[in-house]
């Protein structure tokens, strides 16, 4: 199958981000690993959200959370949108209102500054990477949205950026219409 070795590499990348920093402490981490694994079932069951990795930064607070995803299906950079800005948000609200988990966050409350969250988007016949003509992945990435294609090669490509407040707003004035 083709998917494995784009899983592999993908979630070596994620690794490799969480990786940069150690987690702040072991109390803390189990904290967070333990709520990360909650939101992380639910996500799973809810939006066909599969896990690649996670971790966080900080030495004796924690500084960054990081969160990587891969779902399949056709993404265009609206649908991408709504669904990397509502995770993010559940994600933010969920920590700031955890009593054992916020108290240790260096910059409370958290905001999408210091969250990493991507989602990677395959193909409907796990064949790997989503068509060049649809999103591969979306992330929060300090404080922005960033939207990328893979091209035939494989070459991956931003191909839209926005701050995580416009694509909140954009992600509202869509809700409205509905």
């Amino acid at each position: 199958m083709i998917l494995r070795p784009i899983i592999k590499g993908f979630l070596a990348t994620c690794l490799a981000v969480s990786n940069l920093c150690s987690a702040s402490s072991d109390e803390v981490s189990k904290r967070l690993n333990k709520e990360i694994g909650f939101i992380s079932k639910e996500w799973k069951d809810q939006y066909n959200l599969h896990v690649l990795g996670s971790g966080g930064a900080g030495q004796d607070q924690v500084e960054l959370i990081i969160l990587c995803y891969y779902t399949v299906g056709d993404y265009s950079i609206e649908t991408s949108r709504r669904l990397i800005v509502e995770r993010g948000q559940e994600l933010l609200q969920r920590i700031n209102k955890n009593k054992d988990i916020k108290i240790h966050l260096k910059n409370y409350p958290l905001s999408a500054k210091h969250l990493f969250l991507a989602v990677s988007f395959f193909d409907e016949f796990e064949k790997g990477y989503a068509r060049p003509d649809k999103v591969a992945s979306a992330r929060i990435s300090h404080g922005k949205v960033i939207y990328t294609i893979r091209d035939h090669d494989g070459t991956s490509k931003v191909i839209h950026e926005e701050t995580f407040e416009e694509a909140c707003r954009l992600v509202d004035e869509e809700k409205k219409k509905e």
